[in-house]
C-alpha cells in the first residue's frame, strides 16, 4: 500500500463507505472514513495525518455535506484539499452552489468503480498541482510578497462570498420561520373562534330543548300542540347530534381514521331521504321549495356518509336561500361516474372564495355565514374524497351551485 497517499471518505451510508474503501485500497491508497461532519472535523483537526482528497456525501443528517464543505473551504488549513461531492442531486443550482463553495468535482450517485477511480486520480493530481504551485512560489523570494497578497485577496473574496451566502441563507430561513409562525398564529386564532362558535351552537339547541321540555311539563296543552313541541324537540336533538358528529368527524379526518361502510346503494333513495331530513329546517325558518326529479342511479358507496354530505349541502343552500325561492337538485350518470348538483337562488359566492370554501375554518364574509361552525363543507369534501370523487362550487348572479362527482364503483380505501 502506498502510505504516502491518503483519502478521507465521508458518508453516513456505511455500505457506500465500504465500497469506496475497498476500491481505494485496491488502488494502493490509504483510506480513512468518517460517518458524520463532527467525526470528520475531529480527524482533520487532530493533525495526525495529511489528506490528499476528501470524498464527501452531500446529504447527511444534522450538519450536511454542503455545510461541511463551506466550513472546510473557510479554514486555511484545509482549503487546499480537493473535495469531491457525492450526490444524487443533479439540479443545476445545486451543482453550481457546490462549485462556488469550492468543490473540486461531483460524483453523481450511483457511480461505477471506473468513474470513482478516475475522479480519485484527478483529485490527487489536483492536490499535487496546488502544493507544487505553492512550494514553487515560496522558493523564489521575489514572488513571496505577490503570492501572499494574491492569497489575501482571494481569501477576502471567498470569505465575503461565503459570508453573504450564509446571510442570504439565514434571511431565507428567517423568512420561512416568520411565515410558519404567522400561519400557526392564524390557525390558533381560528381554532379559538371555532371553539366559541361550537360552544354557542351547542347551547342554542340545548336551551330550546330545555325550554320546550318545561312547557310540556308545566303547561296544559292540546294534543296537536304537544305533537308540534315534541317534533321541535326531536329536530333540536337531531341538530345537536349533527353538531357533535361534525366535531367528531373532523377529529377523525385529521387523524386519518375515517372508515367507509361500502355497499351498493340507490342514489335516488339517498337524495330523497336527505330532502326529507331537512324539511323541518325549511318549515321552521323559510318558505322554500326543493325540486328534484327522481332518477335511478346505482353506485358503490357509504349510504350514511353520502346522506351526511347531501344534508350538509342542502342545509347550506337553505341557509343562504331567500324567502319564496327554490333549491334545485339534479342527478345524472355520465359514463362511469354520477354527478349531483344542488343549486340555490341565494347571493352566490365571491369568486375569490370559490377555491377556499371547502377549507377548514373557512366561512363566507356575511352575517348569515357566521351562524354555524363552518365545518359542514370541509367534512363533505373529505367524505367525497374518501369515495375517490371530487367536489366543487360554482357561482353566478342567480345563486350558488355545489357539485360532486362519484365513480359508480371503486376499490375500497380508508382515509
Amino acid at each position: 500500500m502506498n502510505e504516502s497517499i491518503r483519502i478521507l471518505a465521508v458518508d453516513d451510508d456505511l455500505d457506500n463507505l465500504e465500497l469506496m474503501g475497498a476500491t481505494f485500497e485496491d488502488e494502493g491508497i490509504e483510506v480513512w472514513t468518517a460517518s458524520s461532519a463532527l467525526s470528520t472535523l475531529e480527524i482533520l483537526n487532530s493533525g495526525k495525518t495529511e489528506f490528499h482528497a476528501i470524498f464527501l456525501d452531500w446529504m447527511m443528517p444534522g450538519y450536511s455535506g454542503i455545510e461541511l464543505l463551506n466550513t472546510l473551504k473557510r479554514d486555511q488549513h484545509f482549503r487546499n484539499i480537493p473535495v469531491v461531492m457525492q450526490t444524487a442531486r443533479v439540479q443545476a443550482e445545486d451543482i453550481a452552489l457546490g462549485m462556488r463553495l469550492g468543490a473540486f468535482q461531483y460524483l453523481t450517485k450511483p457511480f461505477s468503480r471506473d468513474t470513482l477511480i478516475s475522479v480519485m486520480n484527478s483529485a490527487i493530481a489536483e492536490y499535487g498541482r496546488l502544493h507544487q504551485k505553492y512550494r514553487g512560489s515560496c522558493q523564489e523570494p521575489s514572488h513571496i510578497e505577490d503570492f501572499s497578497q494574491q492569497l489575501i485577496n482571494v481569501t477576502k473574496i471567498q470569505d465575503d462570498f461565503l459570508q453573504n451566502f450564509d446571510s442570504q441563507k439565514l434571511l431565507a430561513k428567517n423568512h420561512r420561520l416568520k411565515k410558519t409562525l404567522k400561519q400557526l398564529s392564524l390557525v390558533d386564532v381560528m381554532r379559538n373562534e371555532q371553539l366559541t362558535k361550537v360552544s354557542h351552537e351547542l347551547k342554542s339547541p340545548l336551551a330550546s330543548i330545555l325550554g320546550y321540555a318545561d312547557t310540556l311539563s308545566e303547561c296544559p296543552l292540546e294534543e296537536d300542540e304537544r305533537q308540534q313541541i315534541l317534533q321541535i324537540i326531536i329536530e333540536e336533538v337531531e341538530r345537536l347530534g349533527r353538531l357533535i358528529g361534525n366535531q367528531l368527524d373532523q377529529a377523525s379526518f385529521e387523524h386519518g381514521k375515517l372508515q367507509l361502510n361500502l355497499n351498493e346503494i340507490d342514489l335516488d333513495q339517498v337524495i330523497q331521504k336527505s330532502v326529507q331530513a331537512v324539511q323541518g329546517l325549511i318549515q321552521r325558518k323559510k318558505r322554500i321549495g326543493i325540486q328534484y326529479i327522481p332518477k335511478t342511479i346505482k353506485l358503490i358507496g357509504d349510504r350514511d356518509r353520502l346522506e351526511q354530505v347531501l344534508i350538509n349541502l342542502l342545509g347550506n343552500a337553505i341557509k343562504f336561500s331567500p324567502d319564496r325561492s327554490t333549491i334545485l337538485i339534479t342527478a345524472e350518470q355520465r359514463g362511469y361516474h354520477c354527478q349531483v348538483q344542488i343549486k340555490d337562488q341565494g347571493p352566490g359566492i365571491p369568486e375569490q372564495e370559490l377555491d377556499e370554501i371547502f377549507e377548514k375554518f373557512h366561512q363566507a364574509d356575511s352575517p348569515v355565514a357566521s351562524q354555524g361552525t363552518g365545518l359542514g363543507l370541509t367534512i363533505s369534501r373529505e367524505i367525497i374524497h374518501a369515495h375517490q370523487g371530487s367536489i366543487w362550487a360554482e357561482s353566478s348572479s342567480q345563486g350558488a351551485a355545489f357539485n360532486f362527482s362519484l365513480p359508480l364503483g371503486f376499490t375500497t380505501r380508508q382515509t
